[in-house]
């Protein structure tokens, strides 16, 4: 049986005093017990306010004061505990427990955290199995236990290892009392098995021109932005995190992609290629499969033959899939985009290589300040994702021979996005996604709402952006508006879509409407009047081709 022992900080005044001291000599902290909770951290981007006030602004260091942290200590790790006997279940308090909040609380060993040579704060950098410790979860929703378990925790990010409040990995195995969890436990839907979890500190600043902004749940709207669309993207929600008892923040919890298991429970089977496209030298991290098949890939795209046809392509990549992740990154004005993993099923029947979005956080707020207004972002040349430029990606390399020598290929992508933009991301979905994480960020406390009177503005404004860049970019020329209007009992429906009695849409002269009257009874007698003037009365449906501002008005017959 576990023995833990929970010991309060009892040395406030020596933490308080300790820095000053420091700072004043221009030494570095060390380790000094009983205070292992402080820590000196060089070279990051952030001078404390002490230090700028103090002079000392040719050397940065962060101070990072770990005591919310200190003082648990567990003596071994008992696998066999009852979920509602684990630490993390009985150490978070009343208020956090029985929170209607979806809640995750971790317990670690203190030294497992902040020891100085082994503590996996004091070696954020650090990564690998052997940066892995144990650690007890539990996860609470609408005031109840969900579920408890050991997992072992590392540090999770790149760049974001820097900031002070880091984000975790959750790793389920035999090791630690179970191999897995059940999916729908957490986020809902079918019954699949979940090896690891990352608890995200989601919160980034962007460095505006005036002001810092902090935006929270950045990567959650962007992911269902993604999957409206038909993108694969990773299971996600907020929580309250706790760590050792005490609350970190608004966190949160995703489905991590980058691992067999995440295609295994989808596929039913393993028998795949799955690899990480994030790499500075062009390369994937390879996580099951064969280097030859991808190095084949990456050959095959850069190949000299010309010009590249999309029938070629789609034979060997879900071309439709990757047409879609293009769109869901240029529309969200994704910065640090080629990310994700890159995977092929190799015994479906379906053998085509495909992609996964992940780490969607620069999206919406242009995060290196490029544009006047965010929604004014160009992503393909932008800082961070640079379409145009980027030759390392097997992603873009196809991409932009397709948009250079494909006239085809031009017109489907011209013709997949205004779908996108007319049927898929229409106001009503995407204000409704914004209220509800704008209430969700209420919930949570989050005092600074103003990000999602950007994120308004944001997608109001991106639309009409993204035609004008097509000009620039696929030679499409300008987009006109077609309104449509006629009553309901016509069943009108404008590319397939049933729309009421108004539409309003964008289109291209290579893109046409398809407007369609889908009461049969009334297609016969119906009067069709384009911009005014009868055009073929009685036909059951018309392909427009736009060439400025036009109107459709259809009215029944007598």
């Amino acid at each position: 049986m576990i023995r833990r022992r929970i010991t309060p900080s009892n040395g406030f005044w020596l933490v308080v005093a300790v820095p000053v001291l420091i700072l004043a000599l221009g030494l570095a902290i060390e380790h000094f017990d009983p205070f292992p909770e402080l820590r000196e951290h060089v070279n990051t981007r952030t001078v404390p306010e002490t230090l700028v006030r103090s002079g000392r602004t040719g050397r940065e260091l962060r101070l990072l004061d770990f005591r919310a942290l200190a003082g648990i200590s567990l003596e071994g790790f008992d696998s066999t505990l009852p979920p509602g006997e684990l630490p993390s279940s009985t150490i978070v308090a009343d208020i956090a427990r029985k929170s209607r909040l979806p809640t995750v609380s971790v317990v670690v060993d203190s030294d497992d955290l902040l020891n100085r040579e082994t503590g996996l704060i004091a070696n954020f950098d650090k990564r690998g199995r052997g940066w892995e410790r144990p650690a007890y979860v539990s996860y609470f929703q609408l005031g109840e236990l969900v579920l408890g378990v050991g997992a072992g925790l590392r540090v999770h990010g790149g760049k974001s290892r820097d900031m002070t409040a880091k984000s975790y990995r959750l790793y389920f195995r035999d090791l630690y009392g179970a191999p897995s969890l059940n999916r729908s436990l957490v986020f809902g839907g079918l019954d699949m098995p979940i090896r690891s979890l990352v608890i995200h500190n989601d919160v980034r600043t962007r460095w505006g021109k005036e002001e810092n902004t902090d935006w929270h749940f950045v990567n959650p709207i962007a992911y269902e932005i993604a999957a409206r669309i038909g993108c694969i993207t990773p299971a996600t929600k907020p929580v309250q995190f706790y760590l050792n008892g005490v609350y970190q923040g608004p966190y949160v919890l995703t489905e991590r992609v980058s691992t067999p298991d995440f295609l295994v429970s989808r596929l039913g089977h393993d028998d795949f290629f799955l690899a990480d496209t994030k790499s500075d030298d062009g390369t994937s991290t390879l996580k099951q499969g064969g280097d030859t098949e991808l190095s084949e890939l990456y050959d095959w795209s850069r190949s000299s033959r010309a010009p590249l046809s999309m029938a070629e392509v789609d034979e060997k990549v879900n071309l439709r899939q990757l047409t879609d992740w293009f769109i869901s990154i240029l529309y969200s004005g994704t910065t640090d985009a080629f990310q994700g993993m890159i995977a092929r099923d190799r015994a479906g029947k379906d053998t085509r290589w495909f992609w996964v979005n992940w780490d969607m956080d620069q999206s919406f707020m242009d995060y290196y300040s490029q544009a006047p207004v965010p929604w004014e972002l160009d992503t393909f040349t932008g800082r961070g994702a640079s379409i145009t430029t980027r030759d390392r990606d097997v992603r873009a390399v196809i991409f932009n021979r397709l948009r250079l020598e494909s006239p085809e290929y031009r017109r489907y992508f011209l013709s997949r996005l205004v779908q996108v933009l007319n049927h898929e991301l229409t106001p009503g979905y995407l204000d409704g996604v914004i209220g509800r994480y704008e209430r969700t960020a209420v919930d949570f406390g989050i005092q600074d709402l103003s990000i999602f009177a950007t994120l308004r503005n944001y997608v109001a404004n991106r639309p009409a952006v993204l035609r004008s860049q097509m000009n620039t970019y696929l030679a499409s020329g300008p987009s006109y508006r077609l309104t449509v209007e006629g009553p309901a009992s016509l069943g009108l429906m404008v590319d397939d879509q049933k729309i009421g009695n108004r539409y309003s849409g964008w289109y291209f002269t290579d893109t046409p409407a398809r407007i369609e009257i889908g009461n049969p009874a009334l297609a016969a007698q119906a009067i069709w009047l384009i911009n005014g003037k009868v055009s073929s009365p009685g036909e059951p449906y018309k392909e427009i081709k736009l060439s400025g501002e036009t109107v459709v008005q259809i009215r029944p017959g007598n």
